[in-house]
């Protein structure tokens, strides 16, 4: 079995991903995190006992690009037989006066899980790799977020789930191109106006100098956040549940 394969398996297997007879909609962009993770799950689909599908939402941000992403997308999934399902948000519109990331960020999700109950579907996989929670990880603690933000995100959380949760950029790089699969660039991925392309672009590359397996010391670390979190979160209810009782308040 293939590196990138056996990865993706072991993650699903680690944090039980994936359960038996499942129907996964795949949030498609069209670029090679997302491709790489539908291919990989068509490729599993037996083994792992699971229906997938796709799902592309086209934030109309960028013009002619977004369209071209659009028809790219029908065009793989038809290629492939994968049902798919299409849906335009104008965020532009939507975002006026408010941070268009964000805006953006929050209506996919939302649009996702209006897909995921339209198909009647019970998971939305997601192309985040251990290079993006490296990203993620770097900015928080720039701005001081807290262990919350310094634990990243998730694996899984609500009916979102995350298979390339331990699978590198460099993993899906030489998958690709193993494979030869097609894919699309996203151009405002390569704007250093942007926080996060500023970080992957310039301060990861030098991080790397220092220590080249970089992503996967911030797993390590970031498993170690999540279970003190667990920690934290499971002593204060014992607290709570010790002083608070019903329609009363204990001081001890």
């Amino acid at each position: 079995m293939e590196k990138f394969k056996r990865k993706v398996l072991k993650t699903v297997t680690k944090y039980s991903l994936l359960p038996k007879n499942s129907k996964v909609l795949v949030a498609l962009s069209g670029g090679p995190d997302s491709v790489s993770l539908l291919h990989v799950l068509l490729e599993l689909r037996r083994e792992l006992s699971i229906e997938v599908a796709a799902a592309h939402i086209n934030h109309m941000l960028r013009g002619e690009e977004s369209e071209r992403d659009e028809e790219f997308v029908r065009k793989l999934c038809k290629e492939w037989k994968v049902k798919l399902f299409v849906e335009k948000v104008n965020v532009p519109e939507i975002s006026k006066g408010r941070n268009v990331e964000a805006v953006a960020r929050g209506e996919r999700y939302r649009k996702l899980k209006e897909i995921l109950r339209k198909w009647e579907g019970d998971l939305v996989a997601l192309g985040h790799t251990a290079s993006d929670l490296t990203e993620t990880v770097i900015l928080n603690l720039t701005k001081g977020s807290g262990l919350k933000g310094l634990r990243g995100f998730l694996p899984k959380r609500d009916v979102f789930v995350r298979p390339l949760f331990e699978v590198t950029r460099e993993d899906v790089e030489e998958y690709v191109k193993e494979r030869e699969l097609p894919f699309v660039i996203d151009s405002s991925n390569l704007e250093k106006k942007f926080e996060r392309n500023l970080i992957r672009i310039d301060v990861i590359p030098v991080l790397k100098r220092i220590n080249p397996s970089l992503e996967e010391s911030i797993l390590r670390e970031t498993e170690i956040l999540r279970s003190a979190e667990e920690f934290i979160e499971f002593e204060v209810e014992k607290v709570v549940k010790r002083y608070l009782t019903e329609n009363k308040f204990c001081i001890p």
